[in-house]
């Protein structure tokens, strides 16, 4: 029995269809064989995965080191202030200094061998002085060590000295090679045993004086002995 045309063509467009879905599954087959796997970046190991907050990274909020402040500076200390050095042109002597007074002057009182009314190199017609340059305290000794007129200073008393007296023990002491002078100590009739003392207390039996001092030493205008109520200094 011959089948009608339209049968014919039902059963061909099947048979192409089927044949169609067959080539097809093949190919598909085929070619997920031979495409490469896809890598798995999370079983990989190397934990290289990035997210989307990866690509942005948020930087860490790490607190800085601290600064380190800098140690302070030590103090600096003002130096104390050293008693100037003596000048290299300076001219020193080593003398035996005493003193004596109202009581032990000959004659007692305050007369002087070299007054300035006889000797313009002297400075006071009567023993006296405050120690200072322009007004030095009288001293007496031997006119072959210290000529009429010398000033000297004396800085353990930090006073100005002249030579304008005599004195006969100082005169004997440089004939024996040892140079002395007897400071005038401000005095008066009064104090007679509180004198002596004092006179005692700032002898000295050898100390350093400067010949032909500048005018700029250091000063120490108290007296060595206060005639008005016979105390003695007892420190400069």
């Amino acid at each position: 029995m011959r089948l009608p045309a339209i049968v014919i063509i039902l059963i061909s467009t099947l048979i192409i269809g089927l044949s169609i879905k067959v080539l097809l599954n093949e190919y598909f087959e085929n070619d997920n064989l031979t495409s490469s796997p896809a890598i798995n970046l999370q079983d990989s190991g190397s934990n290289n995965t990035l997210s989307e907050s990866d690509n942005n990274p948020t930087p860490s909020l790490s607190t800085p080191a601290a600064i380190p402040t800098p140690s302070k500076s030590p103090a600096t200390t003002s130096p104390n202030n050293p008693t100037p050095s003596p000048s290299i042109n300076a001219e020193y002597v080593d003398v035996y200094v005493t003193y004596y007074g109202w009581h032990d002057n000959d004659p007692s009182g305050n007369k002087i061998a070299y007054p300035k009314k006889y000797f313009n190199e002297a400075k006071h017609d009567t023993a006296g002085g405050k120690g200072t340059y322009d007004d030095p305290i009288t001293f007496a000794s031997d006119k072959e060590l210290f000529e009429v007129g010398t000033v000297l200073y004396v800085p353990y008393i930090k006073k100005y000295i002249v030579m304008e007296d005599q004195c006969s023990t100082c005169e004997d002491n440089y004939d024996d090679g040892r140079k002395h002078i007897d400071i005038w100590m401000s005095s008066n009739d009064d104090y007679e045993d509180e004198l002596y003392e004092c006179q005692r207390y700032w002898t000295r039996n050898k100390t350093k004086v400067e010949k032909d001092p500048p005018k700029n030493r250091e000063v120490n205008s108290k007296p060595l002995f206060d005639k008005e109520n016979g105390e003695c200094l007892n420190s400069i």
